[in-house]
């Protein structure tokens, strides 16, 4: 889905989608760490993942790409490596 699409969609649509990743996707259980990783085109879609998972009661590292550098990325930025690596 193109950023022209996905600024079609309502954000409760997206909060809804996001809900069935948390829940039935991934599995989130309350007091798991979760990494959340978007860039600008897909921002709403990172945001609605965070609500998701804080509404499961979970702690969320959110990490968007272009506070981490300029891109394209050489390679993964290492707070992105340790958000990775803390989550469940």
């Amino acid at each position: 889905m193109g950023g022209l699409e996905l600024a079609r969609v309502a954000v409760g649509d997206l909060d809804r989608a996001a809900r069935q990743v948390m829940r039935v996707a991934l599995g989130v259980r309350p007091g798991e760490r979760v990494a959340v990783i978007a860039d600008e085109a897909s921002v709403r879609i990172g945001d609605a993942l965070v609500r998701a998972a804080e509404e499961r009661e979970s702690t969320v590292e959110a990490c968007w790409l272009e506070t981490e550098g300029a891109r394209p990325l050489a390679g993964v930025p290492p707070r992105i490596l340790d958000a990775l690596a803390g989550a469940d």
